[in-house]
């Protein structure tokens, strides 16, 4: 059993390595800093790990397991422009779209009960509907990138 099968451990790998590919690029021995760290260390105690560093070709390995690639970083989905008159013209569209559905969505407080009483749409013969927003965050959007 690899540590890199401790969900905890790889997750706290792979967040740190995302954070760090956002502002350029990554490479073996940001790992091996990261695991140099405090908390990590507890981690790899807690596993009952030897050597509490690792070698470049442990990174390089692990970096292959989690599956980056190496490679010039692509671009993202933003593209400057937003404040271009078409584009502001379409937001303001869009949001007075979005304020129109959202008086008849569902919203919820903090402990998950519906704090609006809603009669939805009207839908013949006389029935309603309502709408329920359903969102994620960006870890599910980047999920498919992996």
């Amino acid at each position: 059993m690899s540590i890199l099968d401790d969900e905890d451990f790889l997750q706290a790998i792979q967040l740190h390595l995302q954070a760090i590919a956002k502002d350029g690029y990554i490479w073996s021995q940001d790992i091996i800093e990261f695991v140099s760290q405090p908390e990590m260390q507890s981690k790899l105690e807690v596993f009952g790990a030897k050597k509490r560093s690792i070698s470049i070709q442990t990174a390089q390995c692990w970096l292959h397991k989690m599956g980056w690639q190496y490679g010039k970083k692509r671009n993202g989905m933003y593209i400057d422009g937003y404040e271009r008159d078409d584009v502001v013209e379409y937001r303001d569209a869009f949001i007075a779209w979005w304020k129109g559905y959202e008086k008849r969505m569902v919203t919820y407080d903090k402990d998950g009960n519906a704090d609006n009483k809603l009669l939805g749409f009207a839908v013949p013969p006389g029935q309603a509907f309502k709408l329920i927003l359903v969102t994620h965050d960006e870890l599910m959007f980047y999920e498919n990138d992996w």
